[in-house]
C-alpha cells in the first residue's frame, strides 16, 4: 500500500499542498495563531517527513526487490515508464496539461487582479492549478487507459 500511495500523483499533490501552506503560513502568517496551534504546526512540521522517512525504511527493509529511493523522487513517478506505450501515454497527458496551462494562467492572473487585497489569494490560485494539472493528467490517463481496454 505504501508504494502505490508514493507512486500515485495524488501524493506529490498532497505533498506540494502541505508545503507551500506551512511555507505560506510560517512566513507570510496570514492570520494570528494561538500557542496551540503553534505547537501543533511545529509537531506537523516534524513529524509528517519523519514518519515518511520511517515508513520508506521500512518499506524498502520488508521489500527489498520493490525499493522506494528519494534519490529518483524529484522525477514524478508518472515519467518512469517502462514502455514506448507508456510513453506515448505520458506525451499526451503532459500534452493536454501544457494546454491546460495556457488557458488556467491567464484566467488565474485575471482573478488574481481582481482578489489582490485577498491574503489568501496567491495560495488558493496556486493550489487550483496544481489541482487542475493534476486532474487533467489523471482524467486523460484514465481515458487512454479505458481506450485501451476496449
Amino acid at each position: 500500500m505504501y508504494a502505490k500511495m508514493i507512486r500515485s500523483p495524488l501524493f506529490s499533490l498532497f505533498t506540494w499542498w502541505y508545503v507551500i501552506a506551512v511555507y505560506y503560513i510560517a512566513f507570510f502568517k496570514p492570520f494570528e495563531l494561538s500557542e496551540e496551534s503553534k505547537h501543533f504546526l511545529g509537531v506537523l512540521v516534524v513529524l509528517v517527513p519523519v514518519g515518511l522517512l520511517l515508513m520508506q525504511y521500512l518499506y524498502n527493509k520488508n521489500h527489498p526487490e520493490d525499493r522506494i529511493s528519494f534519490k529518483r523522487g524529484f522525477l514524478p513517478w508518472e515519467f518512469h515508464e517502462v514502455d514506448e506505450g507508456q510513453k506515448w501515454m505520458t506525451y499526451n497527458a503532459c500534452r493536454n496539461v501544457y494546454i491546460y496551462y495556457s488557458f488556467a494562467l491567464p484566467f488565474s492572473f485575471i482573478i488574481y487582479v481582481l482578489l489582490r487585497d485577498t491574503p489568501l489569494a496567491p495560495l488558493i490560485l496556486i493550489w487550483l492549478l496544481g489541482t487542475g494539472q493534476y486532474l487533467v493528467y489523471w482524467l486523460t490517463l484514465r481515458k487512454l487507459n479505458s481506450s485501451i481496454e476496449e
